[in-house]
């Protein structure tokens, strides 16, 4: 039986995959299980896949919220990495439905998460989204 980290890891893959509406129900059958097995870490890490998940099916604002209370859960748990990644997953949710001046606050935010990580790729990703912003507005 797979355990819930590699469940939430394979609902990543679907998800950036393409396939949002499996991503989303495998990502809450891992927000459930981290729910209740008491682990908040591990539900932030779910939520974040799930936001990215449901954005995807239309829910933004639902996405939105949800991502924004990832990026403070891992402040609040110290996991810098969860919460430049939501931070990043919120840049591109905004990049997606065309809020370029909200997506480019949160880049700015997300690319200061990184910086602080020295997470060079990763800040490459998000200049190539400011880029794809800049051409598309």
């Amino acid at each position: 039986m797979p355990t819930a980290t590699w469940r939430a890891g394979r609902a990543e893959i679907r998800l950036r995959a393409g396939d949002a509406e499996l991503a989303r129900r495998e990502s809450q059958h891992v927000v459930q299980v981290q729910d209740d097995i008491g682990n908040p870490v591990g539900l932030a890490e779910a939520l974040r896949v799930w936001a990215g998940a449901v954005g995807r099916l239309g829910q933004v604002r639902r996405a939105e919220q949800t991502l924004r209370e990832v990026m403070q859960q891992a402040d609040d748990y110290h996991r810098p990495i969860l919460g430049a990644a939501a931070a990043r997953d919120l840049a591109e949710l905004h990049a997606r439905e065309g809020n370029v001046g909200a997506a480019r606050a949160v880049v700015d935010e997300a690319r200061g998460r990184y910086g602080k990580l020295n997470a060079e790729f990763e800040i490459r990703r998000l200049e190539q989204l400011l880029e794809s912003l800049e051409v598309t507005a």
